[in-house]
């Protein structure tokens, strides 16, 4: 588990997912404060375990998870744009498949990608 205690700083819970965990419609997400430097957001997607990304506070960033098979890699992806200080939109959750020779054989639309679990504030 992360802590930022580790590195100098201090984390605080912003934001919990309430909602589904096998679905997640692009939307916005307001935070209960706006007293960070960092945002770590915890997320899940089909067939992962637990994973997180960090973004700097007013920047934007994405939430992705890939899988490498024998015959196709697939790639999961959620784009974050940063609102303000206290809200985020999350985009749709896209599934990218990639054949063997790297070109893209499929993009689709997927909601169960990437879905957010929670977001922490990390204050350095």
């Amino acid at each position: 588990m992360f802590e930022a205690s580790e590195f100098g700083g201090s984390s605080k819970l912003l934001w919990t997912n309430t909602g589904s965990l096998t679905t997640f419609p692009s939307q916005d997400v307001t935070l209960n404060s706006n007293d960070y430097d960092l945002l770590l957001i915890v997320f899940t997607s089909v067939n992962s375990a637990d994973v997180s990304t960090i973004i700097r506070k007013g920047k934007y960033g994405h939430l992705e998870t890939i899988g490498v098979g024998s015959t196709q890699t697939v790639l999961r992806v959620r784009e974050v744009d940063y609102v303000n200080a206290t809200k985020l939109k999350f985009g749709s959750g896209y599934k990218i498949t990639l054949a063997p020779s790297s070109s893209i054989s499929a993009r689709t639309q997927d909601d169960a990608m990437c879905i957010p679990m929670a977001i922490y504030g990390i204050k350095l």
